[in-house]
């Protein structure tokens, strides 16, 4: 299994063709930021690739507004353990703001276990794929969104016609309402481990990431409280558990460290 951590950074969104915004613009508008991390997708697969073409915000009373068609490819599984991609960089005028939709282009791919298949996203060179966001932009403000996005429910294979389908699952909050957790995945040795699964798990939900080469792992999570689990392939259940951590608003935790034993 794999996960990655995806950013969709829309710093300042600008309505418009790309026009540079006036200084009066720039101190009208509000700023949005948009950040996307992953729970592991399904066994084997070791690529996403999405070209997305457009990206659109739905104002409420004003329908949909275009504000960028970057048409640049993104593989998702590169972006792991807080790596980042911007996808749009302009200004966004004040509203209230419900969804994002992203278009993207028919080119899509997975690659599962070396193979390489076309990735068919239903209706997504037409209505797009769309994110629920519910946010209100004021004047001079900058509001920052984290995105879940879980590619274990979003990418599947359809036997009867042979090609993987992407139908995205995510969940939004806003990041002043989040903290992070991060440490390590060892051996009884020290020795990290690498691609052991880390969990996150509330009494409804659970979030999951992987560790690097390293053994490290680091979680973006909504404010709460968590048990952490972790386990690997070829290696019994973690001698530490944690239980009960409470995860408080722009607090980092570190030090969550596992045990593994053969």
């Amino acid at each position: 299994m794999k996960t990655f951590i995806f950013l969709i950074v829309i710093p300042s969104l600008i309505i418009g063709c790309g026009k540079e915004p006036t200084k009066e613009e720039i101190a009208r508008d509000g700023r949005i930021k948009v950040e996307a991390f992953d729970t592991p997708p399904p066994v084997g697969l070791e690529r996403i690739d999405l070209t997305i073409t457009e990206v659109s915000v739905h104002k409420s009373g004003g329908g949909w507004i275009t504000v960028d068609e970057p048409n640049v490819t993104y593989n998702f599984l590169e972006l792991i353990n807080g790596v980042t991609a911007v996808l749009v960089d302009d200004t966004l005028e004040p509203g209230h703001y419900t969804q994002m939709r992203l278009v993207v282009a028919d080119t899509n791919e997975v690659v599962v276990e070396g193979e390489t298949y076309p990735l068919f996203v239903p209706s997504g060179e037409e209505t797009g794929v769309k994110l629920n966001l519910n946010f209100t932009v004021e004047e001079d403000e900058l509001i920052e969104i984290y995105a879940d996005f879980d590619a274990s429910k979003s990418i599947k294979w359809v036997p009867g016609l042979g090609q993987y389908r992407m139908h995205p699952t995510f969940k939004a909050f806003k990041k002043v309402l989040s903290g992070t957790v991060a440490g390590s995945v060892q051996d009884t040795a020290g020795v990290g481990i690498a691609n052991a699964l880390v969990e996150a798990i509330t009494s409804n939900d659970t979030t999951a990431t992987v560790t690097n080469s390293a053994g490290a792992y680091k979680f973006i999570l909504l404010e709460g409280i968590y048990d952490l689990k972790a386990s690997a392939e070829g290696y019994t259940t973690a001698d530490t558990v944690y239980n009960g951590i409470e995860v408080n608003a722009g607090v980092n935790l570190t030090g969550y460290n596992f045990i593994l034993r053969q």
